[in-house]
């Protein structure tokens, strides 16, 4: 059995000062330097995904024991633990009114989270014929509609509310490997696996017959993300990350030099974290994303893949997933 770790790191400045804008977020180059262990307990397989709270106080981990465990960032202290899935929990995602899991039993649990972290079964969204393996939620005030990338090669988008699929997309392939929404909720990216390559963008508001655009990507895309309304990045087995504009095409290439697994942006835009199937963090400055430049490489994991990697909503953390079960908790410094 393997232990999880989650532990908290703070990056130190010791070489390499870094000149910021006022009100953005960076990262302070330097060593990675283990501060404190967080809380520890026993797992058997894979960390797959991790989620903030929306005022970032806990942190939501799912992995191939099938657990939901929620944690206190502030003490490390594992506040909750339960166990509604039967397989593999692939993906998590939290925003203001509810937790959301997937997993490949095939279903979408929607959770209600009270104040001390405690999570509930809100609903079982069930009659998908095939893994839910990639979640987004739809970031609009007071919405509880969320996208489900599924395995049989459609994206769904799902409201616990009316119980009920608002609009489906199929995409060429038999898994869905992410899905990404636009800031203006005006379009949608979606990337898929065998046999397809590259992803699509989708008008929202449209017919679903057709993607609007293919977005090209010479191998398959694992992890997509949009900077801002109109720029997407898109990284994959080709070991790198595409920076693509609609309207104008690929604008940036960030050589990577190992399987991009998953991406994030900081939540003022200005950073891209890269997680690496070697177990490295790249961290981008992506402020003018045509002239993107490489802030810090981190070794997140020196034995094995890293799997997720998220920022906390209040840009201060992120957190990494690897493949042996371990999460980790970075400091951004804010200024």
């Amino acid at each position: 059995m393997r232990r999880l770790w989650i532990v908290c790191v703070l990056m130190l400045s010791l070489a390499l000062p870094v000149t910021a804008q006022a009100g953005r977020s960076v990262i302070v180059p330097g060593n990675a330097q283990l501060v404190t262990d967080l809380g520890q307990f026993t797992v058997t397989e894979s960390l797959n995904d991790a989620a903030f709270s929306p005022d970032s106080r806990y942190l939501a981990t799912v992995g191939d024991d099938t657990a939901l465990r929620i944690w206190d960032v502030a003490s490390g202290e594992q506040v909750a633990e339960a166990f509604e899935h039967f397989l593999f929990v692939t993906a998590v995602v939290w925003f203001d009114t509810a937790l959301v899991t997937g997993s490949w039993d095939k279903t979408a649990i929607v959770w209600d989270v009270t104040e001390e972290g405690q999570p509930s079964v809100r609903e079982v969204v069930a009659g998908s014929d095939a893994v839910v393996d990639a979640l987004e939620a739809l970031p609009v005030a007071d919405a509880v509609s969320f996208f489900m990338g599924v395995g049989d090669g459609k994206v769904r988008l799902y409201n616990p509310v009316d119980k009920t699929v608002m609009q489906e997309w199929a995409l060429p392939s038999l898994r869905v490997t992410s899905v990404a929404v636009s800031p203006d909720v005006r379009s949608l990216v979606t990337a898929a696996g065998y046999p397809s390559k590259g992803a699509q963008l989708w008008a929202i508001a449209t017919e679903n017959n057709a993607p609007a655009t293919d977005i090209p990507y010479s191998g398959t895309v694992l992890s997509v993300e949009y900077l801002s309304s109109s720029v997407v990045a898109l990284g994959g087995d080709e070991g790198s990350v595409m920076l693509w504009e609609s309207g104008v095409g690929q604008i940036g290439s960030l050589e990577q030099n190992d399987w991009v697994i998953d991406l994030a942006v900081s939540p003022d835009s200005t950073l891209l974290a890269v997680a690496r199937q070697d177990g490295v963090l790249t961290l981008w400055d992506v402020t003018t994303p045509e002239q993107s430049e490489l802030i810090v490489a981190i070794v997140a994991s020196d034995s094995a893949a890293l799997t997720s990697v998220t920022f906390s909503p209040d840009g201060r953390l992120m957190v990494t997933t690897d493949e042996e079960g371990t999460a980790r908790l970075w400091g951004v410094e804010v200024k």
